[in-house]
């Protein structure tokens, strides 16, 4: 069977509901130790799902500038160079409405996965 391989938003919809598995566990010695761990590892895949973050943002709004630049060009161009014009910016309209519907579950998840890791510091410093 072939693997398939899986986008950025699959991973961290994987490392949330790990995360909540981890908070969900009674407690135990485990536990614990995993608690531990979890901190360190959650911290190492927030900083890599911050800069991803950071980077679709600034495509997102690249992307959201190209389309006001052709929209405006289009709208002072005669005629018969607008209509290629008005063309590009629909295009590139359609693919920042994919780009802004990426970015928002992107920010959610990047929020989300962050309150989770501070409930998990805050466990594994009173186990301590």
């Amino acid at each position: 069977m072939k693997q398939i391989k899986k986008g950025i938003l699959y991973s961290l919809r994987v490392d949330i509901a790990e995360a909540e598995a981890l908070l969900a566990a009674p407690a135990d010695e485990n536990t614990d130790r995993n608690h531990a761990r979890a901190v360190v590892i959650l911290r190492e895949r927030l900083a890599f799902y911050r800069h991803e973050r950071l980077i679709h943002l600034l495509v997102t709004l690249s992307v959201a500038l190209a389309v006001v630049i052709l929209i405006s060009f289009a709208a002072v161009a005669d005629y018969s160079r607008a209509l290629p014009l008005y063309g590009a910016g629909l295009l590139l309209m359609c693919l920042l409405v994919g780009y802004l519907r990426h970015y928002f579950f992107l920010e959610n998840g990047v929020q989300r996965l962050s309150e989770l890791s501070l409930e998990i510091v805050k466990i594994a410093n009173r186990t301590q």
